[in-house]
């Protein structure tokens, strides 16, 4: 649809553009103001106004007349003239004393509708100083103008955008930017360029005939077109895959129903398997209740014997790594708990040691880093005394060697010879500097004497010679002022004889005046001219007649021209047709199998393309079953693995689970253990009832005794001593802590077998997922052996589906060139029949009354007499003019010769004065040249004085110089001495006040210092001592200490092994085993009703699964790949329709636009010449060319667009030839003026205005008249339009009165400089138009 608007917008661009016929009034222009422009004023307009239908300019050359053309160029199309740039369009700044100068054009002009509007153009130059050669530069720029249109006469603004002008104004005027550029206002400069090169003629004229405009409508025609023919290709494609989409869709929709009833099949099945696993199960719970009991029993053994193991290992272990010590119990206890108090104290000591280490490190650390900087110090001391000694034997040396200069007495005082010193030594140098002053004083004195006595001899040469050149230039000037007064007088004394022979040439050219006036022949030539225009009204009516005549033979020569051209359509279309055949010939036999037949071919193409589409879709088919089969194969593998993966995760699981209570290899004997620990805690249950009865029977034995002083069982009575030791006995015999351990251990033990009964479901679903890992890796192996099978399989379908796909595509890309070959045999058809139609027409017609030719021999006849008539017309029409002209020439004459009469009697009367003026300057330079000798004189006795004064300056300057350089050299030599002692005096100084006190104090401070650091690192050494010998006692105390809790650790495992030994010899194990095998044949067939169930199971949840993932897959294919696949064809069906019939409307446009256009510019070039071939005939008065034209060459480019080429041609003796660069310099302006008013006849029709500049130029006299008055015709014939303005612009006075002006216009223009140099546009009458 884009494609389609973009169309729209163009047949809407294209009815837009401008026509003749549709404007309904014409423009024209009335005024032009000018100011600031070339030469004219900044501060002050010019004016003209123009009239209707001549306005006449004249000056002299470089007056400003061409500045009009420009002026009215740039206010109508915006383009500056050429060479202009940098300003030079601007009246110069530095003319005016100005940095800008801002030029203005306003043109007043009604537009096409008859309005009147006002343009406003601006323009500024600005003159910037530079550092350059030419001192300044010119910067140029176009200011906002103005487009205003007068309404009830209020201004009211259009636009103040230049580039908004630019585009107005010309549709404003009725006329092209190019008509107003290159025809209306053609500059001087480019007015040759219909004789330019060809390209630039072409482009001139492509730009006239705005071929651009056309041109890109078709080429935009012609992208249109090929944009939707790519989304015609493209949409087709795009129905076709949606159509195969469509198909696809319902399968997959069919297969989805096909799915969800296997899913629900399924689903019922696995219920029925859930009920029956869940009765399984809980058979297993009831068989595991009823046998929890010897579980228990054998769970309780198993426990004590993994016990006594433990003990065993752990007793083993204890006696290897230990001391074994001879103490008792109680004394073992009581050295362990006083170990701790003497660790204790000793590592407090330990502490407060390092404690006090660590202060006495910082302590040393502080003292060392003071210690360290004395010694710094001390060195830069000692490197200052060093310092010090040198500089006194320096001072010493230098007053001991220049003492006796200064008269200094040397004592044993070193301190006194040093101050004497300095004092003396002060004092040469300021008597030293104070007489180096008074010299340099007494210097400048003497050489400013003569330097004076100089400047005075120097300043009277100086004056001398100004007055030598002031002599010598007036003594040239009234020379020269002499030799022109004196060729003045001798010119005057001949113009007497001349003045006398002028007035009688003036009075006998007056007589030849007033005779060729009494003659009358312009009357005469006007009646016959009349005539001659009747004659030929009368021979065009007759003209007009045989055309019409022509028009009815010309019909059946139209039918004949039809023919020859379908004759020709008909053969480029088998050519084209042809070649089709040679492309795809090869192609379609590889497809069909059999020679191509236009006439069959296509339908058995179509046949063969839906064959091989069914066969498409039927490998398609096998291939999608294939990888349907296969991608549920992976589901299945899939769905295997993650059962794995589960059934691993669960024995992870309940392995972490029951390793929790029994070990990793007790799971396989579990029921053993089971057995075991129900045994052990038999037996011990059966220890705790045997110590209690014991316990019982002895306490009862005690009391049974000392009640009755016998023994219960013997009841003898006990000897005297014997009571007392017997229940001491008994007593001791009852160990109640004893008893309450067995008691412990019989609860644990039976926590134990509690423990490890209840992990009994975890064991049982343990062993059943160890079973099933073996099932599930078979079944495994199966669906992967049966994956590459398919696999296999679905590589050769694919292979053999890419053979259709391959044949398929080869079909197609023969459909479209075999349809354009049908297409193309269907047209030529068409054009055979046709042309018998159009030759049954022909043979309709019969003969004709009168033949074409001897019509077109009468139309040649009646041309011959026009043309005959017409040449009589311009003979008559050239008499005429001829003798207009030798009037004209008399009358010119008189007045010139009036005015050299006058100039002769003028200069006459100066003569006398001139002579006066002749002995004033002989006396002047007779004065001057004696002054001049004098001062020669006493020029030379300057120029020896001045030598003299010279020689004296410089002998002074030498002088000076040399005393100045001693002096200076002494004074330097004291300086140099004075700086040096005063250096070393007060480095001595500085270092007796300032540093030696500090030496002696630092070297005290540093021997203290050093005295503490010893002190400190003795204390430091004898802590280290101490607490390395604490540290060694504390570690072996440690040692010791570990010892002595390994050894009651020891006992304590020996006591725990023999009560774990009597446990076990106290349980009845047998029993147990027999109810264990009885359980474990039950449990077993349990468990494998349990895991067949489970695997049937996890089989239909896998193939659930299975399914209900290819429909989550096949649901997202719908939602992804055919989501709205339904409307998707329907709306790209319609598009498709759409666009084509779109393309067809394109075609037919483009067509009719391109016809439109030639015949346009065929019309238009055959109007062009016409005009040119009548305003030639009457202009050129030459013989050797009989008319000029202008030949377009049609070229078609490689998009299909015509092209046209230009050229200038010339008739010569029946032959065409190039006029460029065969023609004079006269012929090319008069053949470039003649085109551009055949152009403005052509193209100006609502624009009815041209400007002639210079239109003289290289023309003789002859051809110039001519031009006249062929423009006069042109004036004459069209002053009836309402806009006609020829406006003509010449230095050529004696042109425009050929054009006879005043039979069109009162007044006329003319331009020349005042004064100043400023352009100057003056209104004067037409009479007026020879005076100078």
């Amino acid at each position: 649809m884009i494609h389609i608007e973009k169309l729209f917008s163009f047949i809407l661009l294209f009815i837009a553009l401008p026509s003749p016929a549709s404007f309904i009034r014409m423009s024209s222009i009335y005024k032009l103001s000018i100011k600031g422009v070339r030469a004219f004023h900044p501060e002050s307009d010019e004016t003209i106004q123009f009239g209707f239908p001549l306005t006449l300019i004249c000056g002299q050359n470089g007056c400003g007349k061409t500045t009009v053309i420009e002026c009215l160029k740039y206010a109508t199309t915006g383009t500056l003239p050429p060479n202009s740039k940098g300003g030079a369009f601007v009246h110069d700044p530095s003319l005016s004393s100005r940095t800008a100068v801002t030029g203005q054009i306003k043109l007043a002009f009604k537009n096409v509708n008859g309005k009147s509007m006002i343009t406003t153009r601006s323009v500024q130059a600005s003159s910037k100083s530079t550092k350059s050669a030419t001192g300044a530069t010119v910067t140029f720029k176009t200011l906002e103008g103005q487009l205003a249109i007068i309404e009830k006469g209020d201004k009211i603004s259009v636009s103040s955008k230049n580039a908004e002008l630019d585009a107005q104004i010309p549709v404003y005027l009725g006329a092209s930017p190019a008509i107003l550029e290159n025809v209306i206002f053609c500059h001087q400069d480019e007015s040759l360029w219909p004789l330019s090169e060809p390209s630039a003629l072409k482009k001139k004229f492509d730009d006239i005939f705005e071929a651009s405009k056309f041109t890109k409508v078709l080429d935009n025609f012609k992208s249109i077109k090929k944009d939707m023919a790519t989304d015609i290709k493209l949409i087709e494609q795009s129905v076709n895959h949606l159509k195969i989409d469509k198909e696809r869709a319902k399968k997959v929709q069919d297969k989805l129903h096909n799915m969800n009833e296997s899913v629900e099949k399924y689903t019922e099945e696995i219920t029925d398997l859930n009920i029956q696993i869940e009765k399984k199960e809980k058979q297993a719970e009831e068989l595991f209740a009823t046998n929890q009991e010897f579980q228990r029993t054998l769970s309780d053994y198993e426990n004590l014997l993994t016990k006594k193991q433990a003990l065993e290992e752990q007793i083993e272990r204890l006696k290897t790594s230990i001391e074994i010590l001879p103490d008792n119990d109680e004394e073992l206890l009581n050295r362990q708990e006083n170990f701790s108090a003497i660790t204790t104290e000793k590592s407090n000591r330990i502490d407060d040691l390092q404690l006090q280490s660590t202060k006495l490190s910082d302590e040393l650390k502080n003292k060392t880093k003071q210690y360290n900087e004395l010694i710094r110090l001390d060195g830069s001391f000692k490197a200052k005394k060093a310092e010090y000694d040198s500089n006194w034997e320096k001072l010493s040396e230098i007053v001991d060697k220049n003492a006796k200069d200064f008269n200094v007495q040397i004592s044993n005082d070193r301190v006194r010879n040093i101050a004497m010193f300095k004092t003396e030594l002060n004092k040469r140098h300021n008597t030293l500097l104070n007489e180096q002053k008074d010299l340099l004083v007494d210097n400048k004195r003497k050489e400013s004497e003569r330097q004076s006595a100089l400047q005075d001899v120097l300043n009277s040469i100086s004056r001398e010679e100004q007055y030598h050149e002031y002599a010598t230039n007036v003594i040239n000037t009234n020379n020269e002022k002499l030799s022109v007064l004196k060729r003045k007088v001798e010119v005057g004394s001949n113009n007497e004889i001349e003045l006398e022979e002028k007035r009688n040439d003036l009075e006998l050219t007056m007589k030849l005046l007033q005779e060729k006036k009494d003659l009358n022949e312009v009357r005469k030539l006007d009646a016959k001219i009349m005539e001659c225009n009747t004659e030929i009204s009368k021979l065009e009516f007759e003209l007009d007649e045989l055309a019409k005549k022509l028009s009815t033979s010309n019909k059946q020569s139209d039918l004949r021209s039809k023919v020859l051209f379908l004759e020709e359509s008909a053969k480029s279309k088998k050519a084209e047709l042809s070649k089709i055949f040679a492309t795809i010939d090869s192609s379609y036999f590889d497809v069909l199998g059999s020679k191509l037949d236009v006439d069959v071919g296509e339908s058995l193409l179509s046949q063969k393309i839906s064959n091989l589409e069914i066969k498409s879709e039927e490998q398609q088919k096998k291939v999608g079953s294939l990888e349907s089969e296969l991608q549920i194969n992976k589901n299945s593998i899939e769905s295997i693995l993650k059962t794995i993966e589960e059934n691993n995760s669960k024995i992870d699981s309940l392995k972490s689970n029951i390793t929790k209570v029994i070990g990793e290899d007790e799971i396989n004997d579990y029921e053993n253990v089971v057995n075991d620990l129900e045994d052990s805690y038999r037996n011990v249950s059966e220890d705790v009832n045997s110590a209690e009865v014991t316990r019982d029977f002895k306490n009862s034995a005690i009391s049974f005794a000392e009640e009755n002083k016998c023994c219960l069982l013997c009841k003898r009575l006990f000897e005297q001593g014997g009571l007392g030791s017997f229940i001491q006995d008994l007593k001791q015999s009852v160990d109640e802590h004893k008893i309450q351990e067995i008691r412990e251990q019989s609860l644990e033990i039976k926590k134990e077998l509690e423990d490890v009964k209840s992990i009994n479901l975890e064991v049982i679903n343990y062993r059943e997922c160890l079973a099933n890992v073996q099932n599930f890796e078979c079944k495994l192996k199966e669906l992967v052996d049966k994956s590459s099978q398919i696999e296999n399989e679905l590589e050769q379908q694919r292979k053999e589906q890419q053979t259709i796909k391959h044949s398929l595509d080869n079909a197609l890309s023969l459909k479209k060139p075999l349809s354009d070959a049908t297409r193309i045999h269907l047209e030529v058809s068409e054009i055979e029949f046709q042309l018998d139609e159009l030759n049954e027409d022909l043979s309709g017609f019969g003969g004709s009354v009168v033949s074409v030719d001897e019509l077109q021999k009468q139309q040649q006849d009646i041309n011959l007499k026009i043309k005959k008539t017409r040449q009589d017309l311009n003979d008559y029409t050239e008499s005429k003019y001829k003798a207009q002209r030798e009037l004209q020439k008399l009358e010119n004459r008189v007045k010139d010769t009036k005015l050299q009469i006058s100039n002769l009697e003028r200069s006459l009367a100066e003569v006398t004065g001139i002579k006066n003026n002749i002995s004033e300057a002989e006396d002047i330079v007779r004065s001057s040249e004696e002054k001049l000798k004098q001062i020669k004189t006493s020029l030379e006795e300057l120029q020896v004085d001045k030598q003299v004064k010279s020689n004296a300056l410089r002998d002074t300057q030498n002088s000076n110089r040399d005393t100045e350089q001693e002096m200076q050299q002494e004074v330097e030599k004291c300086h140099q001495l004075l700086t040096s002692f005063t250096s070393l005096n007060d480095a001595v100084t500085y270092f007796e006040t300032n540093i030696a006190d500090k030496y002696e104090a630092n070297a005290l401070e540093m021997k203290e210092l050093s005295e503490q650091c010893t002190s400190l690192e003795t204390k430091i050494d004898d802590h280290a001592q101490e607490i390395k010998s604490l540290e060694k006692e504390v570690m072996d105390a440690s040692r010791i200490e570990h010892n002595i809790l390994a050894n009651i650790d020891y006992r304590s495992q020996l006591s725990r092994l023999e009560e774990t030994e009597l446990q076990l010899g106290s349980m009845d194990i047998e029993d147990a085993q027999s109810r264990k095998e009885e359980y474990q044949v039950e449990s077993k067939k349990l468990r494998d009703a349990l895991s067949s169930l489970t695997a049937e199971h996890a089989g239909k949840i896998g193939e659930v699964k299975q399914i209900k993932d290819q429909i989550a897959s096949l649901n997202k294919e719908l939602e992804t790949e055919y989501k709205n696949v339904n409307q998707s064809y329907h709306e790209e069906w319609i598009k498709l329709q759409t666009n084509l019939l779109v393309s067809n409307d394109i075609q037919i446009y483009s067509k009719a636009l391109d016809n439109g256009i030639m015949k346009y510019h065929s019309m238009k070039m055959e109007e062009i010449n016409r005009i040119l071939n009548e305003l030639w005939s009457q202009t050129y008065k030459g013989s050797d060319i009989s008319t000029i034209a202008i030949k377009s060459d049609v070229n078609l480019q490689a998009k299909g667009n015509r092209s046209y080429n230009y050229r200038v041609v010339m008739v010569k003796e029946s032959s065409e030839l190039d006029m460029r660069g065969r023609c004079s310099a006269g012929q090319k302006v008069l053949a470039s003026i003649l085109i551009r008013l055949a152009l403005a006849e052509c193209f100006g029709a609502n624009c009815g205005m041209i400007a002639l500049d210079e239109p003289t130029t290289n023309l003789d006299a002859e051809n110039a008249e001519a031009l006249a008055a062929a423009l006069n015709r042109i004036i004459e014939y069209r002053k009836s339009q309402s806009n006609f303005q020829l406006i003509v612009i010449t230095h050529d006075e004696k042109f425009l009165t050929h054009i006879q002006g005043d039979r069109f216009t009162d007044h006329f223009y003319r331009i020349q400089r005042d004064e100043s140099s400023k352009s100057r546009i003056y209104s004067l009458p037409i009479g007026r138009i020879q005076e100078g």
